[in-house]
C-alpha cells in the first residue's frame, strides 16, 4: 500500500486506545500529545493500575495497549506477562520511565510491539509509533494464519510434502512422509537424510538430483521413482522437487511433493499382463500347454507368493496347474467336496455338491456383493486374512470354512471365478504373505482375464471335441458295413471307405483318379438296369438339395439300399454329395419269413394287452382291499358283539310280540350279511410300501397324458398340457403317481361323455423360509360334480356311476397315495363350468 493510500486510511480510523499509567501529569501528557496529530484521531481510555486495566480489555474493542510497567498493583516485566496473557491479539506498546535496554529487549521477547521511554517522543513520533504497531501486528496475524492453513494442508494431504536444506537435510515434513518412512511424528525426520532411510544406490542417486537442482536450479518435475516403504513393500511415487528462493531471490533450500501411484503402476502391470495373457489364450496350442503358460505369466506378472488355477472335474475343482503352493496345502486343499459323516457327497436341497471354504464359496456363486471382501463380478479378495478368523460362525458364510491360506501365512488373497457360458467352471487363486497387494481395480482385470480363460476352454474343449469326433467319424465309416462315398461340388471323389470299394470292387486306377463319373462307369455293367442308375445320379447332382433313398439290384443277385443326401456347411453353402450304399440281400431274403415273425408278434402283443388289463384291474382291486382291510378290522369285532348279543336275547328272552321278534329276526340277518361282506374284505391286504426317489413330475404328467390319448380321442375330448418350466425334482413312487393320475384322468373324461377338453398344467410355487411345493391342476369341461356330493367324493364305495361301471374306491386310494406322499388331494367345481382337481407336492 502506498504512504498516500495509508495516510488516507489513517485518517478515515478512530484509534482506540487504553493508557495504562498511574501519573496523571503523564497521562495528561500523553492525551495532549496525540490529539495533535493531523492524519486521524484517538479514543484514549485510560486505567490507573493493572486490575482495571484487565477489566478495559476483558470488555474488548481495543486497538492497541500504552502500558507503563511500573503500576501500583504489579511492577517490572510481570506486568507485560499479565497484560500479554489477557489481551492475546492487542499490540501493546511498553511506554516507561526506565531506559533499560535489556528490560527493552526481554519485553520484546515477550511480545511487546514497541518499547518508548517517556520524553523521548514527540507527539508525531509517539502516534507514528501506535499506527505501525497496528499494522504489524495485523501482519503478523495474516502471517500466522497463513502458515497456520499452510500447516494444516500439509498435515492432512494425501501427499508426501517435505522441505530440504542446502545440505539435502530434512527441515519440515508432513505426516504423509513420516508414515512412508515409518516414523512415529514428522519430527523424527527432521535433520536426517535420504541415506537414513533408502538403500545407499538410491540414496545417492536422490542427492545428485536435489544437488543439482540447487546449484544449477534444474527443477524435476512429475518423475516416476521406484522405492521402498518402511515395511520393505515396493512402491512407486511420482515426484516433483523446486528450490526455495530468500526475499533476495537466493535459493535456499528444495521444496518435495511424492505422490504415491503404486496403484495406477500396478493396474498398468496388470493391463499389460492381461494382454500377454490373451495372447497366449489365442496362440495354437494344447488346452493344458496354455493353461500352463499362463500360469506362469501371473505369477512373474503379480509377484504373488502362489498361484493356481482349479477347473471343473465332475463335481470337484481340484488344481488344474499351480506354482507355488507347499505339497502340504496341497494335499488337503486339492479337493473342495465336503463329506457326510458316512464318507459319501454331502450335497444341497437341490441335489448339487455342497463345496467347503471360501473356494467353493465362489465356485457356487453364493458371494455377497454388497460385502466388503467380495465383489459384483462374484470374486473374493482380501489385503489382509487374519481377521477372517474372527469371524463369528453366524456371520461367515462359508460352508466348513478350513482357513489353511491364513494358516500358512498369506495375508493377501484373492478367488475370482472362471466362468464359461454364465456357469463357473473353475477358479484363479493368488495367494502372498505379504499385506496390501490388491486393489479392486486389479481385481476387475483379473476377472477378465478369467473371462478369457473361461472362453478359451469352451472354444478348446470344443476344437478337441471335434478332432475327436472327426477322429471317431473316420473310425465309425471304415467300421461301418455301409460303402460310403463322398464328392465335392464338382463330383470329384474326396474320400470313401473301404467296405465301397470291397462292394463294387471298383479298380484301384479308377479310385485313384478320383473321378466320379469314372467311377460311375466301372460299375454301370454290374447292374440289371445301369440306365435307371446313371439317370438317377444324374437327376441327383442336378438338383442339389433333394434326398434320396431307393433299391437296386446287381446281376449276381445282390440287392443294395442306396441313399443320398447333400452336405452343406454351417452357413447352408453346397459342399457336395454323400452316398451310401448297404447290402441288403439277407434282408430281402429274410423279409417274409420277418413278415411272418411280425404277424405272430402281433397275436402275442395282442394277448400280452389282454394279460396287462388283467393285471392292472387286479392291482386295482387290491388296492380297493388294501383300503377297505382297516376298516374290515375295525368293524369285524364290534359286529361279532352284536350277533352274539341279539343270539343271547333270542335264547334267553321269550318274545310275545311278534313284531318285535320281525325286528330281531331282520337285524340277525343285517348283521350276518354285514359280517360276510367284512369277511370278503379281510381277503384283501393294506398297500404296499412307496418306492421313493427323485423325479420330474412333468415327465409323469407327460406320460400319463400320453397313456390316456386313446381315450381321449374315443371320447372327443381334447386333451392339452400347460407344463411349468424348471419344476424342482420331487421325491415320487412315480408309478402310484402315475396311477393316481390315470384314475383322475379316466373320471374328466367319462365326465364329458359328448366331448370336451381336459387341461393338465403344472407350476411351482414359492412359499415362505425358502420352501417350494409343486401343484397339479386337472380341469374339465364336465357338468361338474353336484354340491350335495362334493362332500362324500372321497369316501370308499361312494359312487354315482351305474353298477359295474366302478366300484366307488378309486378317489379313496387316490387321496391315500397323494397323502403317503405328504400332498394334499383337493376336488372342486370351476366357476365356468367342470370340475377341477388339485394335487400339491411339497419339495
Amino acid at each position: 500500500m502506498s504512504d498516500a493510500s495509508t495516510i488516507e486510511k489513517a485518517k478515515s480510523e478512530t484509534v482506540r486506545i487504553l493508557l495504562v499509567e498511574d501519573d496523571d501529569g503523564c497521562a495528561h501528557l500523553l492525551q495532549k500529545l496525540l490529539s495533535l496529530w493531523q492524519y486521524g484521531a484517538f479514543d484514549i481510555r485510560r486505567a490507573e493500575n493493572l486490575s482495571a486495566a484487565l477489566r478495559e480489555v476483558a470488555q474488548g474493542g481495543l486497538d492497541l495497549v500504552l502500558l507503563d510497567l511500573g503500576l501500583p498493583d504489579s511492577r517490572g516485566l510481570d506486568t507485560l506477562i499479565r497484560m500479554r496473557t489477557a489481551a492475546e491479539t492487542v499490540p501493546i506498546i511498553v511506554l516507561t520511565g526506565t531506559d533499560d535496554e535489556e528490560l527493552a529487549v526481554r519485553t520484546l521477547q515477550q511480545g511487546a510491539q514497541n518499547y518508548i521511554v517517556k520524553g523521548r517522543e514527540d507527539g508525531p513520533s509517539l502516534a507514528r509509533a501506535i499506527r505501525y504497531a497496528i499494522e504489524r501486528c495485523r501482519a503478523q496475524a495474516a502471517l500466522a494464519q497463513e502458515r497456520d492453513l499452510l500447516r494444516s494442508l500439509m498435515d492432512n494431504i494425501p501427499d508426501q510434502v517435505y522441505l530440504k536444506d542446502m545440505d539435502s537435510r530434512f527441515v519440515s515434513v508432513n505426516p504423509a512422509t513420516a508414515r512412508l518412512f515409518g516414523a512415529a511424528a514428522p519430527g523424527e525426520l527432521i535433520g536426517k537424510c535420504d541415506f537414513d532411510f533408502f538403500p545407499r544406490e538410491l540414496a545417492e542417486q536422490f542427492r545428485a538430483e536435489e544437488q543439482t537442482l540447487l546449484h544449477c536450479d534444474q527443477p524435476c518435475v512429475n518423475r516416476e521413482v521406484p522405492i521402498t516403504d518402511s515395511a520393505g513393500n515396493p512402491r512407486w511415487v511420482l515426484t516433483t522437487k523446486v528450490p526455495l528462493r530468500d526475499h533476495a531471490g537466493h535459493i535456499t533450500g528444495l521444496l518435495g511433493i511424492n505422490r504415491d501411484i503404486t496403484e495406477h503402476k500396478q493396474t498398468e502391470v496388470y493391463r499389460e499382463m492381461g494382454l500377454e495373457v490373451l495372447q497366449i489364450l489365442n496362440a495354437p496350442g494344447d488346452l493344458r500347454g496354455s493353461i500352463q503358460r499362463v500360469l506362469a505369466i501371473l505369477k512373474m506378472r503379480t509377484g504373488c507368493d502362489a498361484v493356481g488355477i482349479r477347473l471343473q472335474d465332475g463335481d470337484d475343482f481340484p488344481y488344474y496347474a499351480q506354482q507355488g503352493f507347499p505339497k502340504a496345502f496341497l494335499l488337503t486343499e486339492n479337493t473342495l467336496i465336503a463329506p457326510t459323516a458316512d464318507g459319501g457327497l454331502c450335497r444341497d436341497k437341490d441335489g448339487n455338491v455342497c463345496l467347503e471354504c471360501t473356494c467353493g464359496l465362489v465356485i457356487s456363486g453364493k458371494t455377497d456383493p454388497s460385502n466388503p471382501l467380495f465383489t459384483r463380478g462374484g470374486s473374493c479378495w482380501t489385503n489382509d486374512s487374519l481377521p477372517l478368523l474372527e469371524l463369528p460362525s453366524d456371520q461367515d458364510p462359508r460352508l466348513n470354512p478350513r482357513n489353511q491360506c491364513i494358516h500358512q501365512g498369506y495375508a493377501s488373497v484373492a478367488l475370482v471365478p472362471i466362468r464359461a457360458q454364465d456357469m463357473i467352471v473353475g477358479l484363479l487363486q493368488f495367494n502372498d504373505r505379504r499385506k496390501g497387494c490388491f486393489t479392486r481395480d486389479t481385481i476387475e482385470i483379473l476377472e477378465g482375464i478369467a473371462a478369457h480363460i473361461g472362453v478359451t476352454l469352451i472354444r478348446k474343449q470344443a476344437a478337441e471335441e471335434v478332432r475327436f469326433q472327426k477322429m471317431l467319424l473316420e473310425s465309425q465309416n471304415e467300421a461301418s458295413i455301409d460303402g460310403i462315398l463322398n464328392v465335392d461340388e464338382n463330383g470329384r471323389i474326396i474320400w470313401f471307405n473301404r467296405q465301397f470299394l470291397e462292394m463294387w470292387g471298383i479298380p484301384a486306377d479308377v479310385v485313384q483318379s478320383r473321378s466320379d463319373e469314372a467311377a460311375l462307369r466301372s460299375v454301370l455293367d454290374k447292374l440289371l438296369d445301369p440306365q435307371a442308375f446313371s439317370d438317377k445320379v444324374e437327376y441327383l447332382y442336378k438338383h442339389k438339395d433333394l434326398k434320396s433313398r431307393d433299391e437296386i439290384q446287381l446281376k449276381d443277385g445282390r440287392e443294395f439300399d442306396r441313399y443320398s443326401a447333400p452336405v452343406r456347411s454351417s452357413t447352408g453353402s453346397y459342399l457336395g454329395r454323400v452316398w451310401l450304399f448297404r447290402d441288403i440281400t439277407e434282408r430281402k431274403q429274410a423279409q417274409k419269413m420277418i413278415t411272418q415273425a411280425l404277424a405272430d408278434l402281433t397275436t402275442e402283443h395282442e394277448k400280452l394287452i389282454a394279460t396287462q388289463m388283467q393285471l392292472i384291474e387286479a392291482a386295482k382291486m387290491k388296492s380297493v382291499g388294501q383300503l377297505a382291510a382297516s376298516v374290515a378290522h375295525e368293524v369285524k369285532n364290534p359286529l361279532a358283539i352284536a350277533l352274539m348279543g341279539l343270539e343271547y336275547l333270542s335264547s334267553t328272552v321269550a318274545i310275545n310280540d311278534d313284531r318285535v321278534a320281525t325286528v330281531v329276526k331282520d337285524t340277525k340277518e343285517a348283521i350276518q350279511r354285514a359280517d360276510i361282506i367284512i369277511r370278503e374284505l379281510m381277503n384283501f391286504s393294506v398297500p404296499a410300501k412307496l418306492e421313493m426317489k427323485h423325479q420330474d413330475l412333468n415327465r409323469i404328467v407327460e406320460h400319463t397324458v400320453h397313456l390316456m390319448r386313446h381315450e381321449a380321442r374315443k371320447r372327443n375330448v381334447t386333451s392339452n398340457m400347460d407344463l411349468g418350466p424348471s419344476l424342482p425334482h420331487l421325491p415320487l413312487d412315480g408309478t402310484k403317481i402315475e396311477q393316481t393320475l390315470v384314475n383322475l384322468c379316466m373320471n374328466a373324461i367319462e365326465a364329458m361323455p359328448t366331448g370336451g377338453t381336459l387341461l393338465v398344467r403344472t407350476r411351482a410355487n414359492q412359499l415362505e423360509a425358502g420352501a417350494t411345493e409343486v401343484i397339479v391342476d386337472m380341469e374339465d369341461t364336465g357338468a361338474g360334480i353336484p354340491e350335495a356330493d362334493l362332500v362324500n367324493i372321497f369316501e370308499p364305495f361312494f359312487s354315482r356311476k351305474q353298477v359295474g361301471k366302478g366300484f366307488g374306491l378309486g378317489l379313496s386310494v387316490s387321496k391315500q397315495i397323494i397323502e403317503l406322499h405328504g400332498g394334499t388331494l383337493q376336488i372342486g367345481n370351476r366357476p365356468a363350468g367342470g370340475a377341477k382337481v388339485t394335487i400339491t407336492l411339497k419339495t
